[in-house]
């Protein structure tokens, strides 16, 4: 038997962390990569897009940088008249809206937007996207 010494040890993580490492960021970094349906992807998109880009506002985060349907289908891997409907279909809701030519998020209408969707469908990301608590101390 052999035995393995701390600087074997200490290589195999290091080793690992560089193999895994990279694979696991993506995922972290990039969670509409593993979402379902095209809502889904829609919703993690915009959570994201007001984590990384948002500016609080007593509105919602508005995201400093310009959006466009087109922008957001590509990023979800989704048709723009797919987008456009659903985009309408939250602002119907009052999950976001055009503010000008910016797009205003409301996070906590958006997490319950996506919490009533996942109670129909049994699948969960906001755990992975973030909750309405991660923009409130922004």
């Amino acid at each position: 038997m052999e035995i393995m010494f701390a600087s074997d040890i200490r290589n195999m993580r290091r080793n690992l962390s560089l193999t895994v490492g990279p694979w696991l960021q993506t995922f972290e970094r990039h969670p509409i990569l593993v979402a379902g349906s095209a809502r889904e992807r829609l919703r993690v998109a915009l959570l994201q897009l007001a984590k990384d880009f948002g500016t609080p506002d007593q509105r919602g985060v508005i995201l400093n940088l310009p959006v466009t349907h087109t922008m957001l289908a590509e990023m979800i891997g989704a048709a723009r008249q797919t987008v456009s409907r659903m985009v309408t279909d939250m602002a119907r809701k009052g999950v976001l809206f055009r503010d000008r030519r910016r797009l205003i998020v409301v996070v906590q209408a958006l997490c319950k937007f996506g919490n009533a969707e996942e109670r129909t469908s049994g699948r969960t990301l906001l755990g992975r996207a973030g909750g309405a608590s991660d923009y409130a101390a922004r």
